[in-house]
Parts: C-alpha cells; structure tokens; sequence
C-alpha cells in the first residue's frame, strides 16, 4: 500500500481542504458506493488492495459519526488563533459576512476566517482581544483550508446548541407572559 496523504484517526486529522474534497465526493457520488470507493481510493492512495482501501475509507467515513468538541482557541503555524469572544460586540460587516458565507455550505474557510482571527492581546484570566476584521483575504482562507474541519464542526454544533437554547428561552417567557 502506497499513500497520497495520511490516513486520518480522528475528526482532528481532517482538514477543511479534505473536509470540503470528501463532502463534494459523497453529494456528487451519492448513490453509487462504489464510485464513492474509487474516488476516495484515489485521493488517499497510490495504490492499495480492494481490502485495505474499503477498510480505510469505511475508518475514515465512520470519523464523521464522532461529535466534534467546541474548540475555542488554536495554534497554527505558531500563530494562536481564537474565536469571536463575544458574539454580541459583533461588527456589522462581520454579521453580514457570516449571514453570507453561511448560504453556501463550501464556504467553511471564509467562515472560519472571520470566526477565528488571530489573537492580539491576551490576559492571565484567558481573556483575549482579535486582531480587527476587515474582511477575509485570500491568504486567510487558504490558511483555514489547512486547519482541522473539527473547529470548524464544533463551532457550528456551538451555534446549534445556543440556537436552541435560545429557542427553549423563548418558548418559557412566551408561555410565561401569556400567564399573565
């Protein structure tokens, strides 16, 4: 068995890049599993048996069943990146891009790029100030292809969670105020 790229062991070892490849893998070869098999053979090796690839790409799919973990901050390339600490203090041109990269489901880098900026101030309470957004670069992008889709996945199970938190919260004071 020859490999392309590593094989991965957990959500973690999948970048956005590989995420985005497997996704469009599975949404274009949907109904047919063994197109799915040959593609995915071909992206992860040069050569293997039918054995060890089916093995393998059923390991790999089977990660995505794992429930990613909301991971706040992050290292990479000795740069720490962190997510937007406050989602209330949100500028307007970083909700508009969000409520815009958010329409298309390959838009996770430049998603990404706006939720997890570099850190530049940080304190010993774990406090921590992002450096200004001012839009997403090209390099930004590139740069958040590269990280692990898990960050990515926690923060949107994240937004789902407080998603329906909130709408549990609405539910109590509708029902409470209609008591009144």
């Amino acid at each position: 068995m020859k490999l392309r790229r590593a094989i991965p062991k957990t959500l973690n070892d999948i970048s956005v890049e590989d995420y985005l490849y497997i996704k469009n893998i599975m949404n274009v070869y949907k109904e047919d599993d063994n197109e799915i098999l040959k593609q995915m053979t071909k992206y992860y090796f040069e050569e293997s048996s039918i054995k060890e690839s089916s093995q393998i790409i059923s390991t790999i799919l089977d990660i995505f069943t794992t429930e990613p973990r909301f991971i706040q901050r992050f290292e990479y390339r000795d740069v720490e990146y962190g997510f937007i600490p406050n989602l209330e203090e949100i500028t307007t041109a970083e909700y508009i891009d969000i409520d815009d990269y958010q329409k298309d489901e390959n838009a996770i880098a430049e998603m990404m790029a706006i939720l997890y900026r570099p850190i530049e101030v940080k304190d010993k309470k774990g406090n921590y100030k992002l450096k200004q957004y001012k839009g997403t670069t090209y390099e930004e992008i590139e740069l958040m292809k590269k990280v692990s889709v898990e960050i990515y996945l926690g923060a949107m199970v994240f937004f789902w969670e407080l998603n329906n938190d909130l709408l549990v919260g609405v539910d109590i004071y509708t029902k409470k105020d209609k008591k009144k």
